[in-house]
C-alpha cells in the first residue's frame, strides 16, 4: 500500500485525515487541520496527488460524522516508561478496554477511543509517559514512515472511552467569544515584548530532551503569544532569551515550527494574558536591564533605541537617526533602510550558532522604537522620550 491507500483506508474507518510532510510527524502540511481534515475521497486524492510521499495525519477533533477521538499516547523513550504507568493504572482498577491501536517506531503505541465530544489534551495527563490527544490535536496514522521506522496498526475498531478516562481528561478550554479580547493591534508591542522577555529569562521552564520537551516548548511559545507578541517576534525572543539554555537547544527551523504550531493551534488569541485586556491603564513595563560588573547594561535593541527609531510617513518607511552635529546641537537625520544596514553592518548578534546582523534583528523586533508619524512644527522644542525606555 502507498500513502494514498493508507489515507483512504483510515478515512474509511471513520478517521478525518490530512497530509503531513514526507518522512515527518510534524508539523502539519495543511493549516487549520482540525477543521479541514476530511473523509472525502476526492479531497484526499487531490492532496496525495500533490504530495504523493506525504505521511498521514489523523485529526483527533473529529471522528465519523458526530464524534471525536481520544488517543492515549504511551511513550517509552527518553527515560519515560508509559507501559509501566499504564500497567499501574490497570492494577489500581482503571482499566482501558481493547481498542484500535497503532504501534510507533520508537517502542510506544497509541490507543484510540471514541468520545461524543473532544476532551482536553496534554502531556503526562494520566501519568508520566501517558499523553492525551483530542481537542485540536492529531496523531500520525498507520502506514506513515519516519527515520525510526513505520507506524503499524491493529485491525480492531474503536471502543468507546470509559467514563473515568473522559472525567480524568476533562473538558477542553473554550476560546473566548469573538470580540471579548481586543485585537493584537490594540496591545502595546513594546510592553508585550518586555513582559515576554522577563518571563523567558526568569520564569519559563526549559525544554529537556526526553522530558516532554516538545510540550514544554509549545507551552512556552503559547505563553509568549498570550502576552501579545507577534509570531515572528516570538521566534526571535525565544532564540535570544530561552532556547540556548534548553537541553539540547532547538535548531532554528525546529524552533520556528514549534512557535508556529503554538500560534496556529493555541487555545487563546494573541494577547489574551495582556493587561490591556483587563485594565484601562496598561501595567508598568517589567525591567529589561541586567547588571554586568556592577554596570547597568541595556538590551542591545534598547541601546539602539537611544539613537534610532522608525516611522512610516509620506508613503514610505524611514529610519530616524537622532544624533548631534559638530557643534553638539541635537539633530535628526533620515536614513533609508539600506543606509541603516550599511552603517550597522559591522555589528552582529549570536542566536544559537548563527551570527546575524543586528540591524536586521532590530528592524524585526517588537522592542524597536517606532513613531506613529511626523509633525512639522518649526520653533517648538522637541520632546525627548528615549530616556523612558531605559
Amino acid at each position: 500500500m502507498n500513502f494514498l491507500d493508507h489515507a483512504l483506508a483510515l478515512a474509511g474507518q471513520g478517521f478525518h485525515v490530512f497530509p503531513l510532510a514526507a518522512g515527518q510527524k510534524d508539523p502539519p502540511k495543511i493549516k487549520d487541520f482540525p477543521n479541514v481534515a476530511t473523509r472525502t475521497e476526492a479531497v484526499i486524492r487531490g492532496w496525495w496527488a500533490q504530495w504523493p510521499d506525504a505521511n498521514v495525519g489523523i485529526s483527533t477533533t473529529h471522528f465519523e460524522d458526530d464524534a471525536a477521538v481520544l488517543v492515549v499516547d504511551v511513550d517509552n523513550k527518553g527515560g519515560k516508561d508509559g507501559a509501566s504507568e499504564l500497567l499501574r493504572l490497570e492494577l489500581e482498577g482503571w482499566d482501558l478496554p481493547e481498542t484500535y491501536r497503532c504501534d510507533t517506531p520508537t517502542g510506544g503505541w497509541h490507543l484510540f477511543y471514541r468520545v461524543p465530544t473532544p476532551v482536553r489534551q496534554g502531556a503526562d495527563v494520566l501519568a508520566p509517559g501517558l499523553d492525551v490527544r483530542s481537542k485540536g490535536g492529531y496523531c500520525v496514522g498507520a502506514g506513515s514512515v519516519v527515520d525510526a521506522g513505520t507506524y503499524q496498526a491493529t485491525a480492531r475498531t474503536l471502543a468507546d472511552a470509559p467514563e473515568w478516562l473522559i472525567d480524568r481528561c476533562g473538558r477542553p478550554a473554550e476560546r473566548p467569544a469573538s470580540g471579548s479580547v481586543p485585537p493584537s493591534a490594540a496591545i502595546d508591542p513594546l510592553r508585550a515584548a518586555e513582559r515576554a522577555t522577563y518571563y523567558l529569562i526568569h520564569e519559563a521552564p526549559l525544554a529537556v530532551e526526553g522530558a516532554s520537551g516538545d510540550s514544554i516548548t509549545y507551552r512556552v511559545a503559547a505563553r509568549v503569544k498570550d502576552f501579545g507578541v507577534a509570531e515572528d517576534a516570538a521566534v526571535l525572543l525565544l532564540a535570544l532569551h530561552w532556547n540556548a539554555r534548553c537541553e539540547p537547544p532547538w535548531d532554528e527551523e525546529d524552533l520556528e515550527r514549534k512557535v508556529a504550531h503554538a500560534y496556529d493551534y493555541g487555545v487563546h488569541p494573541i494577547g489574551a494574558a495582556s493587561p490591556e485586556v483587563d485594565f484601562a491603564v496598561p501595567a508598568e513595563p517589567l525591567p529589561v536591564t541586567a547588571q554586568t560588573n556592577k554596570r547597568e547594561v541595556l538590551h542591545p535593541f534598547l541601546e539602539l533605541n537611544r539613537e534610532y527609531a522608525t516611522v512610516v510617513a509620506g508613503g514610505g518607511f524611514h529610519i530616524l537617526w537622532e544624533t548631534t552635529d559638530v557643534q553638539g546641537k541635537r539633530i535628526t537625520q533620515h536614513l533609508d533602510v539600506g543606509a541603516f544596514r550599511l552603517k550597522l553592518a559591522p555589528y552582529t548578534m549570536r542566536i544559537g550558532e548563527t551570527e546575524r546582523p543586528i540591524a536586521d534583528l532590530w528592524l524585526k523586533s517588537p522592542l524597536r522604537r517606532n513613531y506613529d508619524g511626523i509633525v512639522f512644527e518649526p520653533g517648538r522644542e522637541r520632546d525627548v522620550v528615549v530616556e523612558d525606555l531605559a
